[in-house]
């Protein structure tokens, strides 16, 4: 079986941009990082021509529009991880998914996944993660804002795309580095 590693991208304002899509590529090791827009027809060709048998293996973590895009490239019998909603968390009510049906059609299985399920493997998990981080096999990126009162500015960020990675807002300093002198 191909393996092709890609990350969709959501279609909100300002979260798909070329310099996260570059980052994806070039730093994350991905093969393609598509933006789904409904406006762009190339989107879901591109992510059909990337996977022309269609996609095995979808962790979703946006729900509404890209779950719903997600739904017509799965392929039969393929696996969704759902973990989040984030497309509907700023909104009264989250973007509708039309495609449910193809759940039945194609036999697609969903899991919900919730961290907490997975408490009694925390410190194997940071034993591992630490000895990967040691190793340079994980790569992240944070936005830090600085001061308390960028709080509500970090949170309209993650809502609205205009972070890269994670969002900090560092409310003092480093405890675990020197001062400089």
């Amino acid at each position: 079986m191909e393996m092709v590693n890609f990350l969709f991208r959501c279609p909100l304002k300002n979260r798909g941009t070329d310099e996260k899509r570059q980052w994806v590529t070039r730093m994350l090791g991905a093969d393609a990082c598509i933006s789904i827009n409904y406006n762009e027809a190339n989107s879901l060709k591109r992510l059909a021509d990337l996977c022309p048998s269609g996609v095995d293996l979808y962790w979703d973590n946006v729900g509404g529009s890209i779950l719903d895009a997600a739904l017509t490239v799965l392929s039969p019998g393929s696996r969704a991880i759902l973990c989040g909603a984030i497309n509907g968390y700023d909104k009264q009510t989250e973007d509708p998914c039309y495609n449910l049906h193809l759940i039945i059609f194609k036999r697609i299985i969903l899991h919900g996944f919730i961290v907490r399920n997975y408490e009694s493997e925390y410190k194997n998990a940071v034993t591992a993660l630490m000895g990967w981080a040691k190793q340079g096999k994980l790569v992240s990126k944070e936005t830090v804002l600085q001061g308390l009162e960028q709080v509500p500015e970090g949170l309209k960020m993650v809502l609205t795309g205009g972070n890269i990675g994670k969002t900090l807002v560092q409310v003092s300093a480093d405890p675990f580095q020197s001062p400089k002198l």
